[in-house]
């Protein structure tokens, strides 16, 4: 729910390297050419590509034209499949009732924004990371600084100006995350749960999302940390869970998926999206929203499960070349893409050695 970025940008293409001044990937096929987009870019589908443990990369997405498919209901029974043609888009976040995109210029667009403005044309420039809560929305700027908007009753939208090193943000129902360059965690906002109440010893982190009430962590260990509200035991991780590679956390339940494909389920289950379908596997995209499920096969094709009553797991069509998948309370989004002329724009890039980071750049517009 909200927004669940992969500190490591994708799975579908990993290059081993020595990070130094001669050694880089094997060249490809591609219109890249030179050694750092060399690196980045994958020969058949253009996917965005890190190093799983040495390298991990910030940047914009290299497809164009994409655009925005969803189904199901927002804010005040409003069909999403309405909302207007988002193209350009380079990335979703789905709050319990509203969309947020980071599009290919760097900018970010609201909808429905149930009266609440666009942001300002002097803040909306130069993002690289997004999250969408209730009714308010965490950007991160290229130079690990970040801004909030809309709804800000319990400080969620007011982001610590003592970070400059985020490389990546998340938001639940009033509180919100970052992940900061040296793996470690901090939030913000509602602490009615102990949402923002981040462990102590918590590092190592790769990957951060947020629940209604609760936080978690995936770290590059394999291994999910949980907080916060626990009603529904979403907060309590199974005890055998290794080899995580991606978490998302719903209203009150949350998905794991594993290095196999595989994808483990806990917490409410009113609705059996804790549930997850016999014989489910070549997973490689997960999303968790209020109360219902989707994901993405390495086959191309999406699975949803959970509650229904808005179509939102019911496919319109078949959908291909899908990136990305967000889920909203009651609604599902996906970002479709073709690829494009253009490898896109390195907006930074994070050095690990033995899961310490010891390295960091914003720096944009590698070459």
């Amino acid at each position: 729910l909200g927004s669940h970025t992969m500190y490591v940008v994708t799975w579908d293409t990993t290059y081993d390297i020595t990070w130094n001044t001669t050694e880089f990937s094997t060249p490809s096929d591609t219109v890249c050419g030179t050694p750092v987009e060399q690196l980045l870019c994958s020969v058949t589908d253009y996917h965005s590509i890190s190093s799983y443990t040495e390298l991990n990369l910030n940047w914009t997405a290299p497809f164009s034209p994409s655009h925005v498919e969803a189904w199901g209901y927002v804010y005040n029974n409003v069909d999403v499949t309405n909302m207007p043609m988002m193209e350009d888009v380079t990335k979703i976040s789905a709050g319990p009732n509203h969309g947020l995109v980071l599009k290919s210029d760097s900018t970010v667009y609201n909808w429905p924004t149930a009266g609440w403005p666009q942001l300002s044309d002097s803040e909306n420039h130069s993002f690289i990371d997004i999250a969408a809560g209730w009714w308010f929305n965490i950007g991160l700027y290229n130079d690990g600084t970040m801004t909030g908007w809309w709804w800000n009753e319990s400080g969620q939208a007011s982001t610590p100006d003592s970070v400059t090193d985020a490389v990546a943000v998340a938001a639940g129902y009033n509180h919100a995350m970052a992940l900061r360059s040296d793996g470690t965690v901090v939030a913000w906002g509602a602490n009615g749960n102990g949402q923002i109440d981040v462990p102590a010893d918590l590092n190592n982190v790769i990957q951060i999302d947020a629940g209604y009430w609760y936080s978690a962590a995936l770290k590059s260990d394999g291994t999910v940390v949980a907080w916060g509200q626990n009603n529904w035991e979403q907060t309590t991780v199974p005890d055998d869970l290794t080899d995580v590679v991606e978490i998302s956390c719903g209203g009150y339940h949350m998905l794991a998926l594993k290095s196999n494909g595989s994808v483990v389920a806990w917490g409410q289950n009113y609705d059996g999206q804790s549930t997850v379908p016999a014989n489910l596997s070549m997973v490689e995209k997960i999303a968790a929203g209020g109360y219902h499920n989707m994901v993405l096969q390495n086959n191309g094709l999406l699975v949803g499960w959970g509650y229904n009553d808005n179509s939102q797991t019911s496919l319109p069509e078949v959908f291909e070349d899908v990136t990305q998948i967000a889920c909203g309370e009651y609604f599902t989004a996906i970002l479709v893409a073709d690829p494009g002329d253009d490898c896109g724009t390195l907006n930074g890039y994070t050095v690990y050695e033995g899961g310490d980071s010891i390295a960091f750049t914003t720096e944009s517009n590698y070459t």
